[in-house]
């Protein structure tokens, strides 16, 4: 198998790519894997938060050039699914994302890196477009003129850098990276699954439209989440925090 699935903590579910020897290249089968791995966990009703990362020493090298050199057609859908996934995922990246890696990385929601991070385009030094959502997600993160110097320069962005301009939450001990994305998955997994779910629809919706449509949104979800439950639950909540903190 060349995607490993696991349960590492409670309602978290871990997709590790494991082709450490093309440093995690995708091929047409780990494609195929990560279409099911992916369908698998968005199927899990326990599942709360998903956590995708590789074997070192990369996260991903993009697609592997063997089977394009090959005319064997390494299929995309998987960029699809991850788009769908309706839970936060976190991206452990754990060394290299490149080109197609870099757009794995960008699919997902939070991005752990560390002092093996690194981010490089290289579609146009191929003489290739992206299509694994790279236009679609750069500038959003980074801005406009970040992105088009990263994707017509090919240069490659360590992991102070990708910190710098938003391409990275956190940057910790390389030996600490799996364990931090595992604790952070584990404190989002304590909020509501449902909420979780809300809040995260709203965040991909309201990011793509004006401030004032995007206010108006939130104004009728945050109406209609509290028309549908008990106020008391919250409250209890707010009084728990109070006390924590006391």
């Amino acid at each position: 198998m060349s995607v490993v699935v696991d349960e590492p903590r409670t309602h978290v579910m871990r997709i590790r790519l494991d082709e450490p020897r093309v440093r995690n290249a995708i091929s047409q089968l780990m494609a195929l894997e990560l279409e099911e791995a992916i369908a698998r966990c968005s199927a899990d009703r326990d599942l709360k938060v998903l956590v995708i990362t590789g074997a070192d020493p990369a996260f991903c090298s993009g697609v592997d050039l063997r089977d394009i050199s090959a005319g064997r057609r390494v299929s995309m859908r998987f960029f699809d699914l991850l788009a769908e996934f309706n839970k936060p995922i976190i991206g452990a990246i754990n060394g290299v994302a490149a080109t197609g890696g870099f757009e794995l990385a960008l699919a997902c929601h939070l991005r752990i890196g560390s002092s093996c991070t690194e981010f490089v385009d290289k579609h146009a030094q191929l003489g290739m477009v992206a299509g694994g959502g790279m236009s679609a997600r750069l500038a959003r993160l980074v801005g406009l003129g970040n992105a088009l110097e990263i994707s017509l320069t090919g240069r490659t962005i360590d992991a102070s850098e990708a910190c710098n301009i938003g391409l990275l939450n956190h940057v910790v001990e390389h030996d600490r990276l799996d364990e931090t994305a595992l604790d952070l998955a584990e404190a989002i997994a304590t909020v509501d699954g449902e909420l979780c779910s809300t809040i995260l629809g709203l965040y991909r919706r309201n990011s793509e439209l004006p401030l004032a449509e995007a206010l108006q949104a939130e104004r009728a979800v945050a109406d209609e989440w509290r028309g549908r439950h008990d106020r008391s639950g919250a409250l209890e909540n707010f009084k728990a925090l109070k006390e924590e903190k006391s």
